[in-house]
């Protein structure tokens, strides 16, 4: 029999549900929590735990079987840690959003595209339910225009949702918590770049999201977006973007045009003398934007060339964006970039005009190799230096 006090005991749970990620974290006064339901009363309280599970195991995988695990949204400074209002909603989805980035922008590309586990938007979009102590039914919110609807008088054994068809093969992998803060202290610190940010984030992840309703050429032109609201150029047009952009880059190797004859100069020949001694990196973002352009409203012009294809336009506007966004913040003091990730930038141009490979195991691309070969020939030079420093190492 259920009692007057256990109906009492009721809120909204929030939830990542289809990934768990590998730790604890905290921001902007959220815990993301990964769980196993079987532990969920450590975090909600036994009143609640069993209806919680029952909601939380209505998201079931392409196989019908319902999750074990997810990622709960705790507020740990309020009295009932696992209630989050509607009042908390939009700042939790940009502390969601912070979260997913912060991951997104540790991925590594082309290793294995068949098999290897990776990352997109998707995964990290919070759900969440109304819950109630002894009841059998619980709500459910659905965002729509004019603010969302919660529908309630779900039961549990009667609900379910199927993961979406993105999210199936993926699996969470390094959270950078540096650049998350770096992030949050734009906002104090540097306003102009924080805005920057954060209207560019909200395209990217949409862009990478890998979402059905989306395809490659609307995913090229909001990632070519996502680029001219980071970047802030002069003027709105893909020469302008591409120069904002290299002068980012400018303290990094250059592979010319001119040295790089697998990539081809615009048609049209007045351009051709100054495009020879441009960066690769600053004819890719070109091409990028010019996509765009004849995805919104232009149609393809025969004066430009087009050297990557969309697919190769994707994958290079994930790798490249999360380091612009780094090197923003660096520029006003705010991140510092390590090692590795100097590499990363510093071979952006080898990447670009590098084999992709013909989708075969024989001919695989070689995006891995040069990216690993400079990071370990990095390393090795750290090393050698760190050895001379210390004296252990003697000329």
């Amino acid at each position: 029999m259920v009692t007057t006090e256990e109906l009492m005991v009721r809120g909204r749970i929030a939830f990542l549900p289809w990934v768990s990620i590998g730790q604890k974290i905290s921001l902007l006064g959220f815990a993301f929590q990964p769980i196993t339901l079987e532990e969920i009363s450590a975090f909600t309280g036994p009143e609640i735990a069993e209806e919680a599970a029952a909601a939380i195991r209505t998201h079931v995988d392409q196989a019908g079987k319902p999750v074990e695990g997810c990622t709960l949204v705790l507020r740990p400074r309020s009295a009932v840690a696992w209630d989050i209002p509607d009042s908390s909603w939009r700042r939790l989805a940009w502390a969601a959003e912070l979260l997913a980035f912060g991951a997104l922008a540790e991925q590594r590309f082309l290793v294995n595209p068949v098999f290897s586990p990776h990352m997109n938007a998707a995964m990290f979009r919070p759900v969440n339910h109304a819950v109630t102590a002894g009841s059998p039914f619980f709500s459910v919110f659905y965002p729509r225009r004019g603010g969302g609807l919660r529908v309630g008088g779900r039961s549990a054994t009667n609900t379910v949702f199927q993961q979406p068809y993105q999210v199936e093969g993926t699996k969470c992998g390094r959270i950078n918590n540096r650049l998350i803060r770096a992030i949050l202290q734009a906002e104090r610190m540097s306003p102009a770049v924080f805005n920057a940010v954060q209207s560019a984030l909200d395209l990217w992840l949409l862009a990478n999201s890998e979402s059905p309703e989306l395809d490659i050429a609307s995913c090229n032109m909001l990632s070519a977006m996502s680029f001219e609201r980071l970047m802030e150029p002069s003027e709105t047009s893909a020469s302008k973007l591409a120069e904002t952009f290299s002068s980012l880059w400018a303290r990094f190797p250059v592979r010319t045009m001119g040295s790089s004859p697998k990539i081809k100069m615009d048609n049209e020949p007045t351009w051709h003398a100054e495009q020879q001694v441009w960066p690769l990196r600053r004819k890719w973002i070109k091409e990028l934007y010019e996509a765009r352009s004849a995805h919104v409203h232009r149609g393809t012009r025969s004066r430009f060339s087009t050297n990557w294809e969309d697919w190769q336009h994707l994958v290079i506007a994930a790798y490249v964006f999360p380091l612009a966004v780094k090197l923003r913040l660096e520029q006003v003091g705010l991140y510092h970039l390590d090692d590795d990730e100097v590499v990363s930038c510093g071979v952006l141009d080898d990447l670009l005009c590098s084999d992709w490979g013909d989708g075969t195991w024989q001919n695989t691309p070689e995006w891995p190799r040069i990216l690993d070969e400079a990071q370990a020939s990095s390393g090795r030079h750290r090393a050698i230096t760190q050895a001379m420093q210390d004296g252990s190492l003697l000329p």
